[in-house]
């Protein structure tokens, strides 16, 4: 049985920096997970450019030898920036790794900066 294609699209509002970050998920073609990033920040931007596609080999891995933190390393992308971990996680939904339903049901991961 074929797994429907699901197409994931997360959105990263860093409120801290105020830029905004569209993520795009797309495991159509097959052979592995067709990445698409919209931002208004130059460094995710240099990001994007690098990223395109990840395997779900890739985004199984320990954060250290993660090709998404690593190459969010290269791009002068913060230690606190958001992005990597959107994309891991649209990764982890389009592969089935996250359930979409779920996802979709929560809506939001958050960081609550409490004092």
């Amino acid at each position: 049985m074929e797994r429907p294609l699901l197409r994931t699209r997360v959105k990263v509002n860093m409120t801290i920096c105020g830029k905004t970050t569209e993520i795009m998920a797309d495991s159509s073609s097959g052979s592995g997970v067709k990445i698409t990033i919209k931002s208004d920040c130059k460094f995710v931007q240099d990001f994007a450019g690098e990223l395109t596609e990840i395997s779900m080999m890739d985004l199984s891995k320990r954060i250290i030898e993660n090709k998404v933190y690593m190459l969010a390393s290269r791009s002068n992308i913060t230690p606190t920036c958001l992005v990597p971990c959107g994309v891991v996680n649209a990764g982890w939904i389009e592969t089935g790794l996250i359930a979409k339903n779920l996802a979709l049901k929560e809506g939001e991961i958050k960081i609550i900066f409490n004092e």
